[in-house]
């Protein structure tokens, strides 16, 4: 059987720098919160235990995530090329 949950934390494993640009992109300010986010993101903890290494609420960390992803699927959004569209490859 496939633990759903913990499959849904790998699919959005970075490194450390994408963090750093994720976090600019979408003007994650510097505290707890982002650095529970960090921890989710990249060092692949869950939003509860990620909260509690950070020093913050489960509301704030899971807040942070949430913005998190969908400032990455603004940037998958941004940086998709339909190679099909009008027939034409570019």
């Amino acid at each position: 059987m496939i633990n759903i949950y913990r499959s849904a934390i790998m699919a959005f494993n970075m490194t450390q720098s994408q963090f750093a640009a994720l976090s600019k992109l979408i003007s994650m300010r510097a505290g707890a919160a982002r650095e529970a986010a960090r921890l989710h993101f990249v060092d692949g903890l869950s939003v509860p235990d990620a909260a509690r290494d950070a020093g913050c609420s489960y509301r704030s960390a899971w807040q942070a995530v949430q913005r998190a992803k969908v400032g990455m699927e603004l940037v998958r959004n941004a940086c998709y090329i339909d190679t099909k569209r009008n027939g034409t490859s570019q």
